[in-house]
């Protein structure tokens, strides 16, 4: 077996899933989310969304599951900001 070197570096894996820190706050127009990834990107508490279902967010539903599309999201937000 040969041996390493002191200045050889090592590469990290990249297997498993993402960092979630990484797509913290992104909220991609052409994307559909479920609720709770959309919660989770946005740290938002099931008050909070709540509140914008009863603001006017579309959520959209599929037997039990329910999702949010991104440019629904960024619609709302428009609304929101009064523009």
């Amino acid at each position: 077996m040969a041996s390493r070197s002191k200045d050889a570096k090592t590469v990290p894996s990249q297997s498993g899933p993402p960092a979630q820190a990484a797509d913290t706050g992104f909220v991609l127009l052409e994307a559909i989310y479920t609720v709770s990834e959309l919660k989770r990107r946005l740290g938002w508490s099931d008050a909070t969304l709540r509140a914008a279902r009863r603001r006017g967010l579309r959520v959209m539903r599929s037997g039990k599951r329910a999702y949010v599309a991104g440019n629904d999201f960024y619609e709302f937000l428009r609304r929101e900001d009064g523009d």
